[in-house]
């Protein structure tokens, strides 16, 4: 009696209600504290009629089962699942989202902006010199570089639709959603800025004595004609003329640079400072 729920009775739930109306079993589960010690367990309640010799029903069997360990070993299993899942977007060794999560998050951001009609900026990020740096100082110290410049991501990502990622070697992304080309300017160039204030020594690197980075800008309102594919290559695209006109800055393909006009995009400010760029 401890067990069974009264607020079951009348409800559309009702064992007694439910069975009589023809239905032949009814599994319900229950959380209750039969002790009152503050423990709650698990159960599962099954409800069966009960016929008698001329095939009426005459009464309802109803059996109570603990699936307390059941269910704790199932909340186990999805936390286990949800952490696998983290450990196969996020990159080992800067400890942000990898390739693979940022496809599955660019994919997804793109069916949203398409669906809202709104702007979606990708940023292109690559370390200038960083073979150099590698062949100078040793490769513990390039992780160390890559490690740092990913945390100087994540510190200019300020909103939670935001995502930083690890694109691949010394290359790094971000996605900005809802941001048009004026905010993902200030973005990268805040970006810029943070690194360079890392005060990263770089005595091999020909334009300056510490580690920098190179951004490229890409903006899009995405739709039936174009695609996440094309988003990237605009920002590599800029990401190249950035290495190409001296390294250390941010550039945006224009209008002039592409066929379409994505500073259509221009007017949703993903920031608030003026960028330098």
């Amino acid at each position: 009696r401890s067990l069974l729920d009264l607020n079951l009775c009348g409800t559309k739930t009702c064992p007694l209600i439910n069975v009589r109306k023809g239905q032949q079993e009814l599994e319900v589960e229950l959380h209750k504290d039969p002790c009152g010690i503050g423990r709650v367990r698990n159960f599962l309640l099954t409800a069966s009629p009960f016929f008698g010799f001329m095939g009426e029903i005459i009464g309802v069997v109803i059996s109570y089962k603990d699936i307390t360990k059941r269910k704790e070993m199932e909340r186990e299993l999805r936390d286990a699942n949800v952490a696998l899942e983290r450990l196969t977007t996020l990159d080992g060794l800067t400890n942000i989202t990898n390739r693979r999560g940022l496809d599955e998050y660019l994919r997804r951001e793109w069916g949203r902006m398409r669906r809202n009609k709104t702007c979606l900026s990708f940023l292109m990020g690559d370390i200038d010199f960083f073979k150099c740096y590698n062949d100078t100082y040793g490769h513990q110290a390039g992780d160390d570089c890559l490690r740092a410049l990913a945390g100087a991501l994540q510190q200019q990502v300020l909103r939670s639709s935001d995502l930083a990622a690890r694109y691949g070697g010394e290359e790094f992304a971000v996605v900005l959603p809802d941001t048009g080309c004026e905010g993902a300017l200030q973005v990268a160039e805040r970006i810029r800025s943070t690194v360079e204030e890392l005060r990263i020594e770089s005595k091999c690197s020909p334009i300056s004595d510490q580690v920098t980075l190179s951004l490229g800008v890409g903006c899009i309102i995405p739709g039936p004609d174009n695609s996440p594919a094309e988003l990237i290559k605009r920002a590599d695209n800029a990401l190249y003329l950035a290495k190409k006109n001296g390294r250390n800055q941010v550039v945006i393909e224009t209008i002039s640079m592409i066929s379409s006009p994505v500073l259509e995009c221009v007017g949703i400010d993903a920031a608030s400072e003026p960028a330098t760029v």
